[in-house]
Parts: C-alpha cells; sequence; structure tokens
C-alpha cells in the first residue's frame, strides 16, 4: 500500500463521500487524512490515523476505505465496515465521534481464562453492568479510552445492583 499525501480531487468516489461527511463535521480529520492506493478502483482511497493522546499505538483511531470501497473504522482491538452510502458515512462519523468523547472505549476482561477485549459503550445505559454481570464475565474489566479520561479497572463494586 502506498500511502501519500491527502490532495483534494484524487479520491475515488466512496472515499470522496466519506471524506466530505468527516471532514466537515470533523475538520481536525484532514490533519491526519492521507491517501492509499490500489484499494478504490477509480480513484485514491482515504486513510485517516489520528494517535491517541497517551502515545499508546493500540488505541490510534483508523478510518479507511478498504479493498472493497467499504467505509471502515478501527479503535483498538476491533473494526467495523459500514455501508458506501451516506448512512455509512454518518455511521463511520458517529463511532468516531464517541472514541474521540470517550463515550466508545476498549474494555479488557480481567481475570479470564481468555485476555478478551472489545469495544464497550458507556452512553449505553447500564452497558458496564451488563458486562460485568454477564454469566461469562470475569467481574473484572480494565477500560481504556482514547485519550485516556476514562481509563480504570471496573468490578462488581462499581455497579448498584
Amino acid at each position: 500500500m502506498n500511502e501519500q499525501r491527502l490532495h483534494d480531487g484524487e479520491l475515488g468516489p466512496v472515499s470522496t463521500g466519506l471524506a466530505a461527511v468527516l471532514f466537515d463535521a470533523c475538520p481536525h480529520l484532514r490533519d491526519f487524512a492521507k491517501m492509499t492506493t490500489g484499494c478504490e478502483g477509480t480513484g485514491q482511497s482515504l486513510l485517516i490515523e489520528v494517535p491517541s493522546p497517551t502515545g499508546d499505538p493500540n488505541r490510534t483511531l483508523v478510518i479507511w476505505t478498504d479493498e472493497a470501497a467499504t467505509p471502515s473504522i478501527e479503535f483498538g482491538p476491533s473494526h467495523t465496515h459500514e455501508s458506501a452510502d451516506i448512512g455509512g458515512y454518518n455511521a463511520i462519523l458517529k463511532l468516531a465521534e464517541k472514541i474521540f468523547s470517550e463515550e466508545l472505549v476498549i474494555a479488557v476482561e480481567l481475570g479470564g481464562p481468555i485476555k478478551h477485549a472489545f469495544w464497550l459503550d458507556l452512553s449505553t445505559p447500564d452497558s458496564l453492568a451488563d458486562e460485568l454481570t454477564s454469566p461469562y464475565s470475569s467481574g473484572r474489566l480494565m477500560i481504556k479510552s482514547w485519550a485516556g479520561g476514562r481509563d480504570r479497572h471496573a468490578d462488581l463494586n462499581d455497579i448498584i445492583l
């Protein structure tokens, strides 16, 4: 994959649409944007890599258009793909905004047989309680947010049953 500085007018149609939605709502993302070759057939593909202020490379927020011209977002251990239309572009934007606002965090299972990590949406009522009380949970999590403001260990003592 060949990365280069972003040049307006050189992105493919999906990347152009995604960039328009993202840069309109979050102009600072343009500072982290690049183009890649070989992914989107009729133009360059968008790649945005925003490092975490914590310095932890595992918290980098990455937004890209994949080899099937599908808008995608990655944060920590997980990623997802959305549709190549305005609904998909807005879904990527909403996820990025939740990550930047530290509502969508990385949760790491502690004390279980497997160190499982996943996204947890703290803006959803009872999401933490549901996760900690799941029959598959060890009852202990390490929470890691994009900027570190919500980093902590959580266990059953943190919830009111």
